[in-house]
């Protein structure tokens, strides 16, 4: 199942949210290939001269104990509670939020945010742009105000944009009833 919700914030308050953004400290490269790790992925990211995967700021991580004292959490908490009245989705607890962030450079790898059937990935998207994400090999380009919803278990990918330059977007993790 993969649902679309519309119009969840105002222009204004995604331009607020991207400046913040720009401001933050804490931006990481996540990586996002299955059986490797971390470690191998960042000595072939140096060594072989590798694209990065974007960048990600994690603000709240419930498993990894991860919790920024930052009102982005906040934000996304009202945005999260906006996407579960209008999807009218059984959606409770988050159990992480990501930023992310991608440019021209950057070039993801499929992956699941997490192999379990109770869980839900929302992905916001900030801005539009020329970017997206795949989705079980279909494309959902990067429309301002715009979620994607969608079990956490099927792999799906960030795309970066070409002619824009920057794309940034929020993925939110929650369980839900199934």
């Amino acid at each position: 199942m993969i649902r679309k919700i519309k119009e969840v914030l105002p222009p204004e308050i995604n331009k607020h949210i991207i400046k913040k953004l720009c401001n933050q400290p804490n931006w990481g490269f996540p990586h996002d290939l299955d059986n490797e790790t971390r470690e191998d992925f960042f000595e072939k990211f140096v060594s072989d001269n590798v694209s990065n995967c974007g960048f990600s700021l994690v603000t709240y991580d419930k498993v990894n104990d991860i919790f920024i004292n930052t009102d982005l959490n906040l934000y996304a908490e009202i945005i999260f509670f906006i996407i579960k009245q209008k999807s009218k989705l059984n959606l409770h607890d988050i159990s992480r939020i990501y930023w992310n962030y991608y440019d021209t450079a950057s070039i993801a790898n499929y992956h699941i945010d997490k192999n379990e059937k109770n869980s839900m990935s929302i992905l916001y998207n900030l801005h539009t742009n020329d970017g997206g994400t795949h989705i079980e090999e279909k494309f959902f380009a990067s429309n301002e105000s715009e979620a994607i919803i969608f079990n956490s278990n099927i792999k799906h990918k960030g795309v970066a944009p070409r002619d824009y330059k920057h794309r940034f977007n929020l993925n939110i993790i929650c369980s839900c009833d199934n």
